[in-house]
C-alpha cells in the first residue's frame, strides 16, 4: 500500500535579495517585517501553496513570534496592499497566497521531481500560462468535494 502524497514542503528557496515589496515592508516596520514574513511563508510552504488565516492562528502566530497581533495584522494588511498576498483569496476563503507562492511552490514540487500534486481549482491563481507545471498538477479538486474514503479492507 502506497503512503500518501506530501502536500507540504521540507523547504522553500529564499533568496538573498528581498524584492522591493519586501523592502517597503521592512523600510515600514522593521525588522519585524522579516520575521513576519518569513514564519508566514514556511507556514504556507510547510502546508503546500496556501493556509488557513482567522484570528485563532492569528493569536497561536502572534504567540509564536513574541509578537502583538495588531502589529502583525499591519504587516499582513501591507502585505495585502503591496500583493505579497492575494487580499480577494483572504477576503473569500480565508487564506493567505499568491500567484508568486503557487509557481515557487509548484517549482520545488518540480524541481524534487514530485510527480503528483493536487491543487484546489478556487485556490488556483495561476493560469493556463504556467504550462510547465501541467506535468505535475496531476488533479485539480474543488472546495466542495468530498474526500475520498479509504478502502479499510485492505490494510493490515
Amino acid at each position: 500500500m502506497s503512503r500518501t502524497p506530501k502536500e507540504g514542503l521540507n523547504y522553500f528557496p529564499l533568496v538573498t535579495n528581498f524584492e522591493d515589496k519586501v523592502e517597503l515592508l521592512i523600510a515600514e516596520f522593521g525588522s519585524m517585517a522579516v520575521g513576519v514574513i518569513v514564519s508566514l511563508y514556511q507556514k504556507i510552504y510547510s502546508n503546500s501553496y496556501y493556509t488557513c488565516w482567522n484570528e485563532d492562528v492569528l493569536m497561536l502566530f502572534a504567540r509564536y513570534l513574541n509578537e502583538e497581533i495588531t502589529a502583525i495584522n499591519d504587516v499582513i494588511n501591507r502585505c495585502f496592499d503591496r500583493e505579497i498576498f492575494d487580499r480577494k483569496m483572504y477576503e473569500k476563503y480565508g487564506i493567505l497566497t499568491s500567484r508568486g507562492i503557487q509557481k515557487q511552490y509548484l517549482e520545488v514540487c518540480k524541481n524534487s521531481r514530485r510527480t503528483k500534486v493536487t491543487m484546489i481549482k478556487e485556490y488556483c491563481l495561476l493560469n493556463s500560462h504556467y504550462v510547465e507545471f501541467k506535468d505535475i498538477i496531476t488533479k485539480f479538486i474543488s472546495i466542495n468535494d468530498e474526500d475520498i474514503p479509504i478502502n479499510d479492507s485492505k490494510s493490515t
